[in-house]
């Protein structure tokens, strides 16, 4: 998601299957930069816009972090999962991408929503999960995510 959204937004998104319900548990995010810290985003500046991650559909929006900044704002949306290092280091896994250091969030989608099976996207359904780019990104080393969960047959 090293995209230059700026001035058109960008929209990642997972989108329901054609005829299953799709159950997102886990969000496991890489923001990558050289010598990254907290106050930053990868290892470029905290950003203006930042990006925002919600759940949408044909009602309107639950944001799950909204204006996201810096690895720090990340790290918080993930209530600090995974938690390791201390000091400077703190949250921050080395080598990551070659040397490249990085903060590694996953966000528990079913902590969040206090569902056992994380987010719904209903079979055939306009819902689903975004994540919007509103800066440019094409300086950080690496900004992805992987989501974990599953589909099964419908109710």
């Amino acid at each position: 998601m090293t995209v230059d959204g700026s001035v058109t937004n960008i929209d990642f998104t997972i989108d329901p299957h054609p005829t299953n319900d799709r159950f997102l548990k886990t969000l496991s995010f890489v923001i990558a930069g050289d010598g990254a810290s907290l106050d930053e985003f990868g290892d470029i500046a905290a950003l203006t816009n930042g990006v925002d991650l919600f759940y949408s559909d044909n009602t309107g929006q639950v944001f799950i972090g909204e204006a996201l900044k810096t690895n720090w704002d990340f790290i918080r949306v993930s209530a600090g999962n995974p938690a390791f290092g201390t000091g400077a280091d703190a949250f921050r896994a080395k080598n990551v991408e070659g040397k490249v250091d990085a903060y590694i969030p996953v966000i528990d989608l079913a902590k969040v929503f206090g569902r056992e099976y994380g987010v719904r996207l209903k079979a055939k359904s306009t819902q689903k999960l975004i994540v919007r780019v509103k800066d440019d990104l094409t300086g950080v080393d690496s900004f992805n995510a992987v989501a974990y969960g599953f589909d099964r047959l419908p109710d």
